[in-house]
């Protein structure tokens, strides 16, 4: 498997004309992002279920290749970025038929239309810190996926290198959630708010970036053309996921008295989860000229954002 170079080439112009794609629109970082770029004239958003408020959403199975790329020949879009994926782990495990439907026919449908149609355009693929296993931080040569989804995954990255001009981020990021689709962080500050008995594992480890920090680094790298495989997470050396408890719970000024700490190994998990994920940032530092954010600061935003968002306070 080639890892790509590192290139920059003429910086590309995002601008209201530039034809751009989000597929997984309405997953978790696909609505986040296209709050960022829904102001964009020919934004183009695409989902598989749930209804995003834009007159530009449509809901299209990737895994359906004439619909693909008939869809794709008729907005000849310059840009794609590609989220649509089967996050849920352990769902990848049990269904595997599915997660390669999702996480990888997708991929080859959208990588087929570039090659055949247009070559030119760009492809930004979001891959995952799962692909990681053993001793971190992990540098972006050297992958050993352990479970399905990070097999999908990885599959689906050999996909994209096909693509003339591609971007793949393996990302380790936490954001709030939806009230009916609640995510890690929402989970955890809720149990902490509630003084809800939680056990945190101690022996898990990685290096998240909160949502819009990971946006910033995304925005930054298509907008100077960079192409190539990058590791985004948090710089500092990585947390156990009790530490990053913590460390929420501190910011948040919340107790975390009826929390106890434990191994992964005492869990119900139907897939394996490696136990080290920390992801080495010292590529996407070099090509950037500045360090990524740590932990905390990613806390503090969060803590900010959440205190705005009245419906998570009940």
């Amino acid at each position: 498997m080639s890892y790509g170079c590192v290139c920059e080439t003429e910086k590309m112009k995002l601008t209201e004309q530039t034809r751009i794609v989000l597929t997984g629109a309405t997953g978790l970082m696909g609505r986040y992002l296209a709050t960022v770029i829904g102001s964009f004239e020919n934004c183009y958003f695409l989902g598989y279920s749930n209804k995003l408020e834009s007159h530009n959403y449509v809901s299209l199975d990737l895994s359906k290749q004439e619909l693909v790329l008939k869809y794709f020949k008729e907005i000849r879009p310059e840009l794609i970025i590609h989220t649509a994926a089967l996050t849920d782990v352990d769902e990848n495990e049990v269904k595997p038929h599915k997660a390669y439907e999702i996480n990888v026919l997708t991929t080859r449908n959208i990588v087929k239309w570039i090659k055949e149609y247009s070559s030119e355009t760009k492809l930004v693929y979001i891959s995952t810190d799962q692909v990681y296993s053993g001793e971190g931080e992990h540098c972006e040569e050297i992958v050993r996926p352990s479970n399905v989804y990070a097999l999908t995954k990885l599959w689906a990255e050999s996909i994209v290198q096909q693509a003339t001009d591609y971007l793949i981020l393996r990302s380790s990021f936490y954001a709030i959630g939806k009230p009916e689709r609640r995510g890690f962080v929402d989970w955890l500050i809720l149990s902490l708010n509630q003084k809800k008995p939680i056990t945190l594992f101690n022996d898990v480890f990685f290096n998240p970036l909160y949502i819009k920090e990971f946006l910033e680094i995304l925005l930054w790298l298509i907008e100077h053309d960079i192409g190539g495989i990058y590791n985004i997470g948090s710089s500092g050396g990585g947390i156990s996921k009790a530490q990053f408890a913590m460390k929420l719970a501190e910011v948040f000024q919340l107790e975390y008295h009826n929390a106890t700490v434990g191994s992964i190994e005492s869990g119900t998990l139907k897939a394996f989860r490696p136990k080290d994920m920390r992801m080495s940032v010292k590529k996407i530092e070099m090509i950037m000229k500045k360090p990524v954010p740590r932990v905390r600061e990613g806390l503090e935003k969060l803590y900010i954002d959440w205190k705005s968002v009245e419906c998570r306070r009940d």
